[in-house]
């Protein structure tokens, strides 16, 4: 069980209502690697808060796990990688967390993709990131969020199994396999 990483990232993020534990292909080749996951897309800018690292190595259920995971989230992140793992995104909502873990995965993806390309990603300055994060909080999206908070009424979502219909109806093509735990503040 990962019961101490989700109460070790829940003390240590009181902003976090949620929490999206997974093992996709993408992203853990990354975490196998050891290798961090720069901000070089729009979407990744605005959903994930900082770069995605990877936590030290921990065997799984251990208090050493659920330490690394809360050093490798930090204060901003949304996502982190567990050192050949999986990865761990947060959200103040379900369906962020879930959004997190699915922009973090495309993001893994395209940058496989622009090195096969013989490529490196061009970054995008930490001003612009500032700017595309302060458009998400104030204006893009910001009917979703208000629906969220009006609907839960700020709440903490504690029936798991209402998080994962929340989940499922904003991304269908999430199942059990993928989404291998949904944590929710009690």
């Amino acid at each position: 069980t990962e019961l101490a990483l989700h109460l070790a990232v829940y003390r240590a993020r009181p902003e976090v209502r949620a929490i999206v534990h997974t093992h996709p292909v993408y992203s853990t080749a990354f975490s196998c690697v050891g290798e961090d996951i720069p901000l070089f897309t729009d979407e990744a800018a605005q959903c994930l808060g900082d770069v995605c690292r990877t936590a030290r190595y921990a065997l799984p259920g251990t208090p050493e796990l659920a330490e690394a995971c809360a050093e490798a989230l930090g204060e901003r992140a949304n996502c982190c990688l567990l050192k050949s793992h999986g990865a761990v995104c947060v959200g103040v909502t379900p369906e962020r967390a879930f959004t997190a873990a699915r922009v973090l995965e495309t993001v893994a993806q395209t940058l496989l993709f622009i090195r096969a390309m013989g490529r490196t990603p061009d970054p995008i300055s930490p001003e612009n990131i500032l700017a595309m994060q302060d458009f998400v909080r104030t204006g893009y999206g910001q009917p979703f969020v208000d629906a969220i908070n009006r609907d839960w009424g700020g709440k903490p979502l504690v029936d798991l199994q209402k998080g994962l219909e929340a989940a499922l109806a904003i991304d269908p093509q999430i199942d059990g396999n993928r989404a291998c735990a949904i944590g929710a503040s009690y």
